[in-house]
């Protein structure tokens, strides 16, 4: 049997009992390798909210490191920080860490305090009709027009969506607890070419960002020779399984998961079509994957 001569390199992260399959980040920002007091020069804004001397990075409020992204937003008047992705896969996800205040009276309770998504700026200012998480002036956390939770002010949230843009619907998790499934997105004329963050416009806001991570949803290893003869690593959210497609040639091939520490965990022997290799037992953490000959 002709064996495949690639090696497969992936990555996954175990949270709780799921696996996050990545190869690389997209965008890994946590604002530290910028001055305080300016505007991070990799980032564009497109709205100046409450001024544009406001919009900066600081070191006052960070969840790691130290420091993180400051945006005051204005009533009616929203301070937007921009990032132009590489490349736009249909399936991806993005992860931040906000922090939500304001001062004085809430203007626009309907009105967001803070806006954390994708967006094509040639369609959209505001997000609209691609995949994005809100948290508006009425202390309620939503999505496509959808309560999730509510929220309390001055307090860190991690925001994760997987927003599939092919299918024009999104799933999100609130500090990990996922809050939305499969909610429906209005169709886009312009496929997303950016990730978005926002000082809302309910009134006099100062929100907080760090740690925004974007990532591609699966891993794929092909052999550029021999196309068909590929091993895929498919991300899955619904348990603790990561799962493993390999065509017949590449069957009786080896996959291997190391801990960041380099020590073997598992070994397993692929068989053609869907493997599934149960990792309920690994403790949370990085693990790295090897499939191919060893």
């Amino acid at each position: 049997m002709k064996k495949i001569t690639c090696i497969l390199l992936a990555v996954f992260i175990l949270i709780g009992n799921r696996a996050i399959c990545q190869s690389s980040y997209l965008l890994n920002e946590d604002f530290d390798s910028y001055a305080v007091g300016a505007f991070p020069s990799s980032w564009m804004l497109r709205y100046t909210g409450a001024g544009r001397d406001l919009q900066v990075v600081t070191n006052s409020e960070f969840v790691s490191a130290s420091k993180s992204l400051k945006l005051e937003g204005a009533p009616n008047g929203s301070a937007n920080a921009e990032f132009i992705l590489s490349s736009t896969p249909d399936i991806i996800w993005l992860e931040v860490n906000v922090k939500v205040s304001h001062v004085g009276s809430t203007r626009y309770p309907d009105y967001p305090h803070a806006l954390i998504g994708f967006n094509n700026n040639d369609a959209s200012s505001w997000s609209n009709g691609y995949g994005f998480v809100g948290f508006n002036g009425s202390n309620l956390i939503y999505a496509t027009g959808t309560t999730l939770q509510s929220y309390n002010e001055n307090q860190w949230y991690k925001v994760k969506i997987k927003y599939n843009a092919a299918m024009n619907s999104m799933d999100v998790w609130i500090d990990d607890v996922q809050r939305g499934v499969n909610l429906a997105l209005s169709d886009n004329s312009l496929k997303y070419n950016a990730i978005l963050l926002h000082g809302g416009n309910a009134g006099y806001s100062i929100e907080y960002f760090d740690n925004v991570k974007v990532w591609e949803d699966t891993f794929t290893g092909i052999n550029k020779t021999h196309g068909e003869n590929s091993i895929q690593i498919i991300s899955n959210q619904a348990n603790s399984v990561l799962t493993i497609k390999c065509t017949r040639e590449a069957s009786g091939q080896v996959v291997s998961i190391y801990n960041i520490q380099g020590q073997l965990k598992l070994q397993q022997e692929l068989q053609e079509g869907i493997n599934d290799v149960d990792i309920s037992a690994f403790q949370r953490g990085l693990y790295v994957v090897k499939a191919g000959i060893h």
